[in-house]
């Protein structure tokens, strides 16, 4: 029972040790792109904004459903939130990765003594844009769909 009890900490202790790497992470590619490209870093955050967003709209209709649990409307426009939240998280995912990966190359030409913003940074810097670009017509067809008056 002794050995059980110390695998779990030890398996909670290291997944704490990584998410703090993440984190730590998370800030440095956040305070790169800030640097470098200010305005996908609006965009970045306007996306976590909309993510929270739709997070107090499913939450307010979870509420209801609880309250009106044969309603099948709300099952229905809860599904499209969860929807748009999923897309959004997976576009804010996808841009974190574009993002971490131009970070990347930039500190490698740093280390190799370029000092100069490579082709491959740029490139995936551009990458992220698009996907962002990409997102932002998605959240639009869906809050069009969300947003339609039921007949």
């Amino acid at each position: 029972m002794l050995v059980i009890v110390g695998i779990v900490f030890l398996s909670s202790t290291s997944v704490g040790l990584y998410m703090g790497y993440y984190y730590s992470n998370e800030r440095l590619v956040m305070s790169f792109l800030t640097e470098m490209n200010p305005e996908l870093t609006q965009k970045t955050s306007q996306i976590k904004k909309e993510i929270a967003l739709a997070d107090d709209k499913i939450e307010q209709l979870q509420q209801l459903k609880k309250r009106f649990p044969n309603q099948e409307m709300i099952d229905k426009t809860l599904a499209q939130w969860q929807t748009l939240r999923h897309q959004l998280k997976q576009v804010s995912k996808n841009l974190y990765h574009k993002l971490e990966g131009a970070y990347v190359a930039y500190k490698i030409d740093e280390i190799q003594g370029k000092k100069n913003f490579s082709f491959i940074s740029q490139a995936l810097l551009k990458e992220a844009n698009a996907a962002l670009v990409n997102a932002e017509s998605t959240k639009s067809t869906i809050e069009t769909e969300l947003y339609r008056v039921p007949q």
